[in-house]
């Protein structure tokens, strides 16, 4: 390593200042610091092995426990589901009794109402026929009064033509003669 650049003043121009004067002494201190890291470093693998060992030991009823209560989980879900699948088919067989019933209940209503309907047409015959009827009674009985305001005209211009001749002499005689 070339020497370090000194300013005018004698300081070291530029930077930060090395941390090792030469590789060698690099090397030196990288060694030195691995050999008091490796004490440390095994000792704690030893710790975590023997912690993993104890946590094995600890941990196997547990992993036991764990796929009992997994195996029950699964039945209990698998009946559930089942469960569920029985009650969706009773909730649509009751929709489709359901519908069967307001289907039924509407057919009910509109025969009903046929019914009904039969009923007021019926009831409208008959009141257009006795409506008819009335009519025809009452053309009947204009047609007798017009035929008896008629017969009472001839009467009347009857009466008067024989009183006419009633009034006059030659009527007279004739009764009297028993020609009439």
């Amino acid at each position: 390593m070339p020497p370090p650049v000194l300013d005018a003043g004698g300081r070291p121009k530029g930077g930060r200042p090395a941390l090792y004067c030469s590789s060698a002494c690099r090397s030196a201190a990288h060694r030195l610091r691995t050999a008091r890291a490796t004490p440390a470093l095994g000792e704690a693998v030893t710790r975590a092995q023997a912690l993993a060992d104890a946590l094995l030991q600890t941990g196997r009823p547990w992993q036991a426990a764990l796929e009992t209560l997994t195996t029950q989980l699964r039945e209990l879900t698998d009946g559930a589901a089942g469960q569920l699948a029985a009650a969706e088919e009773a909730r649509a067989a009751a929709a489709a009794t359901e519908e069967r019933a307001t289907t039924a209940e509407r057919r009910a209503a509109d025969a009903l109402a046929d019914r009904d309907a039969d009923a007021a047409h019926a009831r409208a015959e008959t009141a257009v026929a006795s409506e008819l009827k009335a009519l025809r009674d009452l053309g009947a009985e204009q047609a007798a009064r017009t035929g008896a305001e008629t017969a009472r005209d001839a009467a009347l211009a009857a009466r008067d033509a024989l009183g006419a001749v009633w009034g006059s002499d030659l009527g007279r005689a004739r009764w009297r003669a028993g020609g009439w």
